[in-house]
């Protein structure tokens, strides 16, 4: 059965093109990486959308932005071989628009990992979520020869549906813009931005698939990633470094 499951962060012609410089070499071997992502999660939400700060729905800021931005890091660089974690909740409560109502918040809105990739990558991520506008994301690779860096500007809920921009170190502190060839995005220019591109461009992925076999992000991919955030809650409870469970 063909299948497919929505991780488009892996479709993102930035993250494509990234992946493919990577693996031609350009910074030579990678040595580590550093994700920050701040992010406004929503401190006022109408009713019907309360659920997504419910840690209990499944459905929230660790699951969500933090869920694809781990799961980016991951397709790029490789798997978490251990890891340890911090989750906390630093606002308790969110205000219920229209109502004058609050709502419990038990779902965190701040997440750091840090670990070592079974690349033997030194990897940090921070997934900031309280309630101020946010600063974006910036995405840090550090190899032998030079640096890549991926940036996502204020205001975007997650990597995989974002605009991002892809930059390298030529000097000292100097980043210079690299050039996204057409070819990476294949789809009209009308969706050439904002959630509809890497969306768009999963569905030609699945196209792909069913024709021709080629591999997408699948229920395996799915799991496996839910054993890395399984992972991450259970180092910050536990107060120590773990191994995520391997399918």
């Amino acid at each position: 059965m063909v299948h497919k499951i929505g991780l488009q962060a892996r479709h993102s012609p930035v993250l494509e093109r990234l992946r493919d410089l990577i693996e031609e070499g350009r910074i030579g071997r990678v040595l580590s990486c550093a994700l920050n992502h701040s992010v406004d999660w929503m401190p006022v939400l109408p009713p019907g959308m309360t659920y997504l700060q419910d840690f209990s729905t499944g459905a929230h800021m660790l699951s969500i932005p933090g869920g694809h931005s781990i799961d980016a890091l991951c397709w790029l660089l490789g798997e978490f071989g251990e890891l340890s974690a911090t989750v906390k909740t630093q606002i308790p409560e969110i205000d219920v628009a229209g109502t004058g109502e609050k709502f419990p918040r038990t779902s965190p809105d701040q997440v750091l990992v840090n670990g070592v990739l079974e690349t033997a990558v030194v990897a940090g991520i921070r997934i900031q979520g309280a309630p101020s506008h946010g600063t974006g994301m910036v995405f840090e690779i550090n190899g032998e020869k030079g640096d890549l860096v991926v940036k996502m500007a204020p205001g975007g809920r997650g990597i995989q549906m974002a605009d991002l921009s892809l930059w390298e170190t030529t000097g000292p502190g100097e980043l210079t813009p690299v050039e996204i060839p057409g070819h990476y995005y294949g789809v009209p220019k009308a969706i050439r931005s904002g959630p509809p591109l890497n969306v768009g461009r999963s569905y030609l992925a699945l196209a792909g698939a069913i024709r021709d076999g080629a591999p997408v992000p699948d229920f395996g991919t799915a799991l496996n990633r839910h054993r890395t955030l399984d992972a991450v809650v259970q180092s910050a409870e536990q107060g120590r470094r773990l191994r995520p469970e391997k399918g």
